[in-house]
């Protein structure tokens, strides 16, 4: 998380997933793990409420990438991704 004024208001962050597993299962099929990496990325806003407490609204991205599917004992490649841009709501209390 870096902030990007001296008010700390206005926020980015980032985060890289070096392993990542999802659980897949279609409809009469035996449910499957995927295998790979992610990374999410958010741009905010946060209002102080108090000096303990602010609340945030942010944009968020995520991205994952699976490269292996597991059914059983039986590894596969694979190439499947997600992509996700979503607003959230963030209320933040600090100790």
């Amino acid at each position: 998380i870096a902030f990007l004024d001296r008010n700390r208001t206005w926020r980015v962050g980032f985060a890289y997933n070096l392993s990542t597993t999802a659980e897949f299962k279609q409809e009469s099929a035996q449910e499957e793990e995927w295998r790979g990496t992610g990374m999410a990325f958010d741009f905010g806003y946060q209002l102080y409420i108090s000096e303990l407490s602010s609340l945030g609204i942010r944009l968020n991205y995520t991205s994952t990438d699976f490269d292996e599917s597991v059914l059983d004992t039986t590894k596969e490649d694979v190439s499947y991704s997600k992509v996700m841009i979503y607003p959230s709501l963030a209320l933040t209390l600090d100790f």
